[in-house]
């Protein structure tokens, strides 16, 4: 269950008006908005030490949304992912019918950015419609297509590790929807064969993450 209202709030406030002290924040809003920004949370990433945060933010009739993540000021992660935002806007200009998220403002600490909130439906919510998803997996196969060649893709070996490390962590979260007597001689063929590709030359390109 999503934890919509499980943030820090008074975190979200201060990062909220730090926005609006910015540049862009003050381009977008000349009066600033009256009344408190509204959040709810949107991520389910599992809780730790440092927040990490995915929020809609309303201020006043704008919605947003606030990505936190304290450690991204070490790591640089948010600001790569703003930057590849950026890049990403400009490769898909050609394609004036698909569009990725604009990206706003990226703090100068790195450990914050604000982007536009998307309202329209998932291809999520489309797939599990009544009626014929025949024109949502073809948008979704013209936007990957998109978004794989908005740079040449490099030649890299493929090691396949990853799979079963992930698998492995799968099935030590908890009980699987599946009977392991299902699964587990799957997994077990996928070991087997996976063999004769392991170091074979791959194409690799920049991957969704989700």
């Amino acid at each position: 269950m999503l934890k919509f209202l499980d943030f820090v709030r008074d975190l979200a406030g201060r990062r909220a008006a730090g926005f609006l002290a910015s540049a862009p924040g003050r381009a977008l809003f000349p009066t600033p908005p009256s009344g408190r920004p509204a959040f709810l949370r949107m991520d389910n990433a599992a809780e730790g030490d440092l927040p990490r945060f995915v929020l809609k933010m309303e201020l006043g009739e704008h919605h947003f949304v606030l990505k936190l993540n304290a450690e991204a000021a070490a790591t640089g992660r948010l600001a790569a992912e703003f930057d590849a935002l950026l890049r990403l806007e400009q490769a898909f200009a050609p394609h004036p019918h698909l569009q990725v998220v604009h990206p706003i403002y990226l703090s100068r600490a790195g450990d914050f950015l604000v982007t536009d909130y998307n309202a329209e439906e998932t291809a999520w919510d489309r797939l599990t419609a009544p009626g014929d998803p025949t024109e949502t997996y073809r948008l979704a196969g013209e936007w990957l297509a998109a978004l794989h060649g908005q740079a040449p893709a490099e030649q890299a070996q493929f090691w396949p590790k990853w799979i079963f490390a992930r698998l492995d962590a799968v099935q030590a979260e908890g009980d699987p929807q599946a009977r392991p007597r299902d699964f587990r001689p799957m997994i077990r063929a996928l070991r087997s064969q996976v063999e004769a590709i392991r170091g074979a030359s791959a194409r690799r390109c920049l991957g969704h993450g989700d």
